[in-house]
């Protein structure tokens, strides 16, 4: 490697303003990347989910993490100026899904790689289908175990050789056992705390020798990582389909990564869509 890529994070910072997305990709200039996040509040949270500290401490209270994102979601038509923008100051658009509808919009765009944030580490579905564009992915591993971070690789393996999602995690795990297919993922430590206390950046897992959540990341990751909710209604009694299930930012419930294992299974009673199963 003869050359440290640096990427511009703007994330949501522009505020909801055009104007201000646009001062953040001029300030960028000199980096190689902007960056910035792209989701559907409707997908990504649900009303009753909580906010991290660090929000809480810059958001009222009164306001939701589902109302935060609601205001702070970056429309469709924005990220074509803005690329346009990006490539007349020499420099990579880059952009962050947090659901499906949001990734499948970012592929029409052609970007050079994708970042797959902290929070979907875990999110097993949303992961495979990032891996399933084929794409370069740069994976931020902040409030994670070690554990989990393997599993993610072994998600990330499973969707570089199979174009139709396993059917449970052990499939996951028994094509890893063949042999990780991860040449092409840069794994990226972080803490996620904004700002990061510099007791708690444990770089490279060398502060304490052991990657795990730092003791500010617990509020983080119980606000900011996705669980099994209902994608509609479903009545007791219902064998369920892939399409009856997704993920959402709940504040808690079932992992992620049981979503396949829940496919098949039969209700003991009925689920309003967005509730935890």
């Amino acid at each position: 490697m003869s050359h440290v890529y640096v990427i511009a994070e703007a994330g949501m910072n522009h505020n909801g303003r055009l104007d201000l997305a646009e001062a953040l990709v001029d300030a960028a200039a000199g980096a190689d990347a902007v960056k910035f996040q792209t989701y559907k509040a409707d997908a990504l949270a649900l009303a009753s989910a909580p906010k991290a500290a660090y929000q809480d401490r810059q958001i009222p209270a009164d306001i939701s993490q589902y109302a935060m994102l609601k205001a702070l979601a970056m429309p469709g038509d924005w990220h074509g100026a803005l690329q346009a923008r990006t490539r007349a100051r020499g420099i990579d658009f880059l952009s962050t899904a947090f659901d499906f509808a949001s990734l499948d919009f970012l592929e029409t765009l052609d970007m050079l790689f994708y970042k797959v944030p902290s929070g979907e580490l875990t999110n097993a579905p949303l992961l495979w289908r990032f891996a399933r564009t084929l794409r370069p992915l740069l994976v931020s591993s902040g409030m994670a175990t070690l554990s989990e971070v393997e599993q993610a690789l072994a998600v990330i393996s499973h969707a570089r050789e199979h174009a139709s999602e396993p059917a449970s995690m052990a499939e996951v795990w028994q094509a890893y056992g063949a042999g990780p297919r991860s040449a092409d993922v840069t794994l990226l430590h972080c803490t996620s705390q904004y700002p990061t206390p510099m007791a708690e950046v444990n770089l490279a897992a060398m502060g304490s020798g052991i990657k795990a959540p730092q003791p500010s990341e617990w509020d983080t990751r119980r606000a900011e990582r996705q669980t099994l909710v209902a994608a509609r209604d479903i009545p007791a009694g219902t064998l369920l389909t892939r399409d009856d299930l997704t993920t959402a930012r709940a504040g808690q419930g079932r992992a992620a990564s049981a979503l396949w294992d829940m496919v098949g299974t039969t209700t003991k009673r009925a689920y309003r869509r967005g509730e935890g199963l």
